[in-house]
């Protein structure tokens, strides 16, 4: 079967193919026929109240499921069945395979109210497709790392559904993500010139990741939106270093870098 084209809708409202193809008026009469995805920040208060003041409580949990599944598949193959039996996010996993979204209220309240958390310092941008819009098929995760000397965001969790990989998804998250997280920094900036720690004209403009350093294809999509190597172990902050050694990953991860002054992707 031939596969469909893969399009998505910025936050601008225009439409473009992932594949940076320039729509044809051929090509948006017939984009009802083909997987239309789109990016939201996803832990803000807005979006829990965009549903839940529409009585659409029951979307809401199918969405958060989607996303925490999602989220625990891409973490077991990235570290290994080994986690599944002590990990907080495997027991949350085994609940969401195992139970309908009645089943398990209390869990499900529990993740909603996490959706609600404002957002001075985390950032959970999700993407989805208008044809499913309550299955979460890429998901980016940041949080303000460091934030009493040099603060910068780091990219915890970057995860695309298995079956649709390959077709851009990532990247076009990416993008999307950090030209919005240049917009909603403020906030978490705001918190710490409050706090004395930030000056009053400056930005918070580092991102920061972790990845394999046999993990090429990821490499060179870090690579061209801007990251740069900052290095391996020597470089990993002492949590990170405490956690690969307990997990035998002790010389396999590097750390790269981004600028968002110097970010100008779209």
């Amino acid at each position: 079967m031939e596969s469909k084209s893969v399009y998505y809708r910025g936050t601008n409202g225009s439409l473009a193919e992932i594949s940076a193809k320039v729509l044809t008026p051929e090509d948006k009469k017939n984009i009802s026929e083909t997987n239309l995805y789109k990016v939201q920040l996803f832990n803000s208060p807005e979006t829990a109240q965009g549903y839940l003041s529409g009585g659409k409580k029951a979307e809401l949990m199918d969405l958060v499921k989607s996303l925490y599944v999602l989220q625990c598949d891409t973490f077991f193959e990235m570290y290994g069945n080994k986690h599944r039996d002590n990990s907080v996010l495997s027991k949350i996993y085994n609940d969401l395979k195992v139970k309908s979204n009645g089943d398990n209220e209390a869990l499900y309240e529990d993740l909603i109210e996490e959706v609600t958390w404002g957002y001075a310092s985390k950032y959970t941008f999700i993407m989805h497709s208008d044809s499913e819009p309550n299955k979460v098929v890429a998901t980016m995760k940041l949080d303000l790392e460091n934030r009493d000397t040099d603060p910068y965001f780091a990219v915890y969790a970057l995860a695309v559904d298995k079956d649709l990989r390959g077709q851009g998804l990532s990247k076009q998250l990416m993008i999307e993500s950090l030209n919005a997280l240049k917009k909603i920094r403020k906030d978490a900036e705001s918190n710490l010139q409050e706090r004395g720690l930030l000056a009053a004209n400056e930005n918070i403009n580092k991102v920061r990741l972790n990845v394999y350093k046999n993990n090429k294809k990821a490499i060179d999509l870090y690579e061209k939106l801007g990251f740069r190597l900052l290095g391996g172990d020597e470089v990993m902050t002492q949590h990170e270093k405490d956690y690969y050694q307990k997990t035998g990953l002790t010389g396999q991860m590097q750390k790269y870098e981004l600028s968002l002054k110097d970010f100008n992707f779209q």
